[in-house]
């Protein structure tokens, strides 16, 4: 039993927010919980539809929480939906803020029409691309909401754009695509910005930074060197305002890939000042203060010698099973870990947390498919680990070698038992 407490804006979370130490009650208003939420109805509706339009129209049952729908079917139609009900709140209201539930001046005054539900059917562009980034406005009309940074969008947007025709084998590389333009052009900048007297201390791994294409592989220096310092100056210029609770809780949230970024390119932010003490910082004294932590961090870490600092020794990817958390059962439960490529807010998301030192991956695609709807007997797929979930099958981790080298198998798309590697049967 636990003891839940209310208010009519929702339960007090308090209680069970972590990290959050403040006294005053902060009520948590969800469309979860305002709602009756058919989604089994709406999940059953999309399964059973026979073309676009009833698959629309099933798709409004989604309420909460917010899900991005994706449609194409062999008749040449292709549809995407942001599927929620969407709060309208008072003009004055920004909903990422905590607001006044007391006086019930910020508090949401129905729901809009599912019509100002961002959407896309048939664009003339002939592809829609999604990666839960925000959209342009709809209906004149800017949904809120709690949006991924859009560089993995704009990568993947950048690619397929390019192309003449989609084909299972042009979209393979897309999936896989392990650059980040976004880190390409802040480290250009940091470097950019450091002192020519701290560029003279390390011309050779200066010079790798200078050379750095913005992809995260195994081998990359820079990747390992940017992804530190990208950590020491955004602690480094957001730690002391907000103090250790606030800025953990900040990493925690997509605000410090849009903290870092913007004041990269805002010189005379504020963030960039110390209030621990009386002179007034600088972008640049920030940039150089984080670079000297970052090289004694790294050579603390890995090494003296920079050329041991590859991507490869801090990235590593490990699937764990509830009893691995044990050592002694880890062996037998866990699988990996293993060094991969890719990274945070790439196409190919095996993603780390906003921290220093090792980054093992907590995220990243729970399958990855290509399906023609031309050929779906020729589609592709894989999974990070296998198709059992028991450990001592021997398909419990089968998959996993194929998955971290980025590689697909066919998939089954009928009963033919000649492709049946083993039978698994349920008995009452």
């Amino acid at each position: 039993n636990i003891e839940v407490r209310t208010t009519r804006n929702g339960p007090i979370i308090n209680d069970v927010f972590d990290g959050y130490s403040n006294s005053q009650p902060v009520s948590l208003w969800w469309t979860f919980t305002q709602s009756d939420n058919p989604m089994l109805e709406a999940f059953y509706g999309m399964n059973h539809a026979n073309n676009i339009d009833e698959f629309a129209l099933a798709v409004q049952g989604i309420h909460a929480p917010g899900l991005n729908i994706m449609y194409a079917n062999a008749d040449n139609n292709i549809g995407w939906w942001a599927a929620a009900r969407i709060p309208k709140r008072p003009d004055h209201v920004l909903p990422w803020q905590i607001l006044d539930g007391a006086s019930g001046l910020d508090s949401p005054q129905g729901f809009y029409d599912f019509k100002y539900n961002p959407q896309e059917v048939n664009p003339d562009r002939g592809y829609i691309v999604s990666a839960n980034a925000r959209q342009h406005k709809y209906l004149d009309f800017m949904t809120p909401g709690y949006y991924n940074f859009p560089a993995r969008a704009e990568k993947i947007t950048e690619k397929i754009s390019a192309l003449d025709q989609a084909t299972l084998a042009n979209q393979q590389p897309i999936q896989l695509d392990i650059g980040s333009d976004y880190a390409k052009r802040a480290l250009t900048t940091m470097l950019t910005t450091l002192a020519e007297s701290e560029k003279s201390n390390n011309p050779e791994l200066v010079q790798q930074l200078q050379q750095w294409d913005g992809n995260f592989t195994l081998s990359s220096i820079a990747a390992t060197v940017f992804i530190e310092w990208q950590y020491q100056l955004a602690e480094q210029a957001f730690n002391d305002e907000l103090g250790d609770d606030l800025f953990g809780l900040m990493k925690r949230t997509r605000k410090i890939d849009y903290g870092f970024y913007n004041i990269l390119k805002a010189p005379n932010s504020p963030w960039w000042n110390s209030i621990n003490n009386d002179q007034v910082n600088s972008m640049s004294d920030v940039v150089n203060n984080s670079w000297e932590t970052t090289l004694t961090t790294l050579s603390n870490n890995l090494g003296e010698n920079w050329r041991d600092w590859q991507w490869q020794k801090v990235h590593t990817f490990e699937l764990a099973h509830a009893l691995g958390a044990s050592k002694l059962l880890r062996p037998l439960f866990n699988i990996g870990p293993v060094p991969v490529v890719g990274a945070h807010a790439v196409p190919n998301n095996l993603s780390q947390k906003f921290t220093s030192g090792h980054h093992s991956v907590t995220a990243g695609p729970s399958t990855r498919r290509l399906i023609d709807f031309a050929q779906p007997e020729k589609s592709l797929g894989i999974l990070p680990a296998g198709q059992s979930g028991n450990p001592f099958d021997r398909h419990y981790k089968d998959q996993f070698e194929l998955y971290t080298q980025g590689q697909y198998r066919p998939q089954i798309m009928d009963m033919d038992t000649s492709s049946t590697k083993s039978t698994l049967t349920f008995q009452p």
